[in-house]
């Protein structure tokens, strides 16, 4: 009977792992059919990714590739991970996949655990600080740091649509250019849900000297939001240890920083149309 069972058990396991393998690479057919042909083309060289025709058979030097040989030979090449990070920073729109991964993991979390005394325990909330590293963890992770930007307002919108992706589904708002404080300043960002509020507050690194400016009104900002982060894009300029020196200031008021690195454009001139008379 112990040989039947350890049988058994063998290919419980099997079908688990095929069962396992199968919704994974269906996660996968999902979020890359979410692509354009000519996207899934430059996500294959971004990659390194030789696409080949899933027909061995076609000979040709050339072969036309088609819509189905770039999403079969990415889904092989790539993990789920790297194809929704991927799909995020290009600003395709996964939202509803990501909701419905959120629910399914919530369905298999039990809200309490036992001990072998059967007594139940309550896993607790998590506190704000987790809150906003988590959320300063996701902005960091998920921030593409290839894109050129022109200002601040352009950091803001870039940024925007990240939150959106990534909580909007998940009862949190993302509002821009908030109001705050009887001078009616504008704080840049704010998500919040009924319970919790993060405000961000953005700044280009052209200097030491733009990035002191922005105390004054993170003291503002932190009397009526306490849970408030400084966002910095870094272009170079600035000294890493200058950042270590400056992250202490703000700790000294519960402010947090999170310093990203990336690049400016110029803004484009618009052409003006001459009329010349003979």
């Amino acid at each position: 009977m112990a040989f039947w069972d350890k049988v058994k058990k063998g290919a419980q396991k099997v079908s688990e792992d095929l069962k396992q393998k199968n919704e994974e690479r269906s996660r996968k057919t999902r979020v890359l059919r979410r692509f354009t042909q000519r996207q899934l083309l430059y996500m294959a060289k971004n990659f390194g990714i030789k696409v080949r025709p899933r027909n061995p058979l076609i000979m040709e030097d050339k072969p036309k590739l088609s819509y189905d040989d770039y999403v079969s030979c990415l889904r092989s090449e790539l993990t789920y991970d790297q194809i929704l990070n991927y799909a995020k920073k290009r600003r395709i729109d996964v939202s509803d996949i990501i909701e419905e991964e959120i629910q399914k993991s919530l369905e298999k979390v039990n809200p309490v655990t036992k001990r072998e005394d059967e007594e139940l325990i309550e896993v607790p909330e998590p506190s704000n600080e987790d809150k906003i590293i988590s959320i300063l963890n996701y902005i960091n992770d998920t921030f593409d740091d290839s894109l050129k930007f022109v200002d601040e307002e352009d950091l803001e919108k870039h940024l925007y649509t990240i939150l959106k992706f990534g909580y909007a589904n998940d009862g949190h708002r993302i509002e821009r250019q908030v109001t705050c404080g009887k001078y009616k300043d504008k704080i840049d960002l704010v998500i919040k849900n009924n319970d919790f509020a993060l405000a961000l507050e953005l700044k280009i690194g052209h200097n030491k000297t733009a990035i002191r400016n922005s105390i004054g009104q993170l003291h503002t900002y932190v009397k009526y939001y306490p849970n408030t982060c400084l966002i910095v894009l870094d272009t170079g300029k600035i000294t890493p240890s200058y950042y270590e020196q400056f992250k202490e200031d703000l700790d000294a008021f519960g402010v947090s920083l999170l310093v990203l690195k990336g690049k400016l454009r110029n803004r484009r001139k618009e052409k003006k149309a001459t009329i010349k008379f003979s």
